[in-house]
């Protein structure tokens, strides 16, 4: 019987003649069919790829090495990053241990690799959950998701499993809400040329945060010449803008009317200036943002408005 090694070496030669041919002048339909049959071949290859590493996590020798984690071993031993070794070895041990329907559902090309890897990080995280995934409930086992994954796209399922892991494990999800609003933060670093911006928000919050900059960024001008990037960061200075522009209580704080002045030359009231808290004062339930001409909204004949909860305008 052939081992694996000798399998390994004939799928790499097989890969290198494949990768070498030209394909200049493929048409385009034959160029779709055989990307296609090549995913599909390649989250096979991967998902296999991933469970043997749930060997080597197994078996503990990697330990010897010196690294810290399992996945800070597999980085090293590629040179990758430990991130995607850490997504690479999650993925291994729920195909190995917990999830055989998505295993057999990937290797037959019913869902993709994607899909199998939201499963593998939301799925079997507690032991509820994975209750859930063996149990005989077909509104919640893993039959009943991996039929889900196969109808759905990937962004649209990993929405579903978020509100699967909520439904099957409360508990669990909000001891993980509250893990990532601890990890919320934003900082501000001043350099030469500008200021360096870096955070984290939990998904609800950054959710919040794209709406309002979607917003108020619109449909661009067939003239605005901007990235994406480029329009999100004016828009931020919008609303920071419109921000220090109204004497608004903005939990515990207000705005000082200053003599600054904005990048576009007009006047702007500066950075808010910490006043005793008023608990006899309320901010709206429901406010309404009339953005002012600006960078990002003046190309366009109607200005947005944003209605919000406070936490929607912090």
């Amino acid at each position: 019987m052939e081992s694996l090694d000798d399998d390994v070496a004939r799928f790499r030669s097989a890969a290198a003649t494949l990768s070498a041919r030209d394909i200049a002048h493929l048409d385009a339909a034959g160029a779709a069919a055989a990307h296609r049959e090549l995913r599909t071949a390649c989250d096979l290859v991967l998902a296999f790829a991933a469970r043997l590493l749930s060997k080597v996590e197994e078996d503990g020798r990697w330990a010897s090495s010196g690294a810290r984690t399992f996945p800070e071993w597999v980085a090293r031993q590629r040179g990758g990053s430990v991130g995607m070794a850490r997504a690479e070895a999650t993925l291994g041990k729920a195909l190995t241990d917990d999830l055989p329907d998505a295993r057999r559902a990937v290797s037959e090309g019913g869902i993709t690799l994607e899909h199998v890897e939201v499963l593998a990080r939301f799925g079997p995280t507690s032991d509820a959950r994975r209750a859930a995934l063996r149990s005989d409930l077909p509104d919640r086992n893993e039959a009943a998701l991996v039929a889900k994954a196969a109808g759905m796209g990937v962004d649209d399922f990993r929405r579903e499993l978020k509100r699967w892991a909520m439904r099957v494990d409360e508990a669990s999800a909000e001891r993980e809400h509250s893990a990532a609003q601890a990890k919320e933060y934003l900082s501000l670093a001043r350099r030469p040329d500008g200021v360096s911006i870096q955070g984290f928000l939990t998904v609800e919050h950054g959710d919040v945060l794209a709406t309002a900059l979607r917003a108020v960024i619109g449909v661009p001008a067939q003239d605005d010449a901007r990235t994406p990037e480029q329009r999100r960061a004016a828009a931020l200075t919008d609303v920071s803008g419109w921000c220090s522009t109204r004497d608004w209580p903005v939990v515990g704080a207000r705005f000082a009317r200053t003599s600054a002045s904005t990048s576009r030359g007009t006047r702007s009231h500066g950075w808010p200036s910490r006043a005793p808290r008023d608990r006899s004062r309320r901010t709206p339930a429901a406010v309404r943002l009339s953005l002012p001409p600006s960078s990002t909204t003046e190309s366009r004949s109607r200005r947005p408005s944003l209605r919000g909860s406070p936490a929607t305008a912090r």
